[in-house]
């Protein structure tokens, strides 16, 4: 039974450590619309930036209520051996001796 537990508590970890963070921001009294950023999104409407490192996505509710959510991996520390690298919306682990390798050691995702 043990020897199940660490698999599976494993997987858990990453699936749950690489999800994107989100937030949430209520309506403005009078604001028609969101704004993010200085992005100003329409009720019933999305928003999605793809712009590494910042990317996100945001939808104005029909009430006016902003929620965004970061989108990409990001990578805690990584082994002495690696070194994080930006590709996109996500962060890599390569060789800190060759970066066309990826890191040799495991590397820890947390949310973006």
């Amino acid at each position: 039974m043990t020897s199940l537990l660490l698999p599976v508590f494993t997987v858990l970890l990453v699936v749950t450590s690489s999800d994107a963070s989100c937030w949430r921001q209520l309506p403005k009294d009078g604001v028609e619309k969101c704004q993010y950023k200085g992005i100003t999104i329409d009720r019933g409407d999305e928003y999605r930036e793809r712009t590494p490192p910042d990317c996100f996505r945001c939808s104005c509710g029909s009430d006016g209520t902003l929620s965004c959510c970061s989108e990409g991996k990001r990578i805690g520390t990584p082994p002495a051996t690696c070194k994080v690298v930006q590709k996109g919306c996500d962060q890599v682990a390569v060789s800190l001796t060759d970066e066309s390798k990826p890191c040799s050691e495991p590397v820890m995702f947390v949310s973006g």
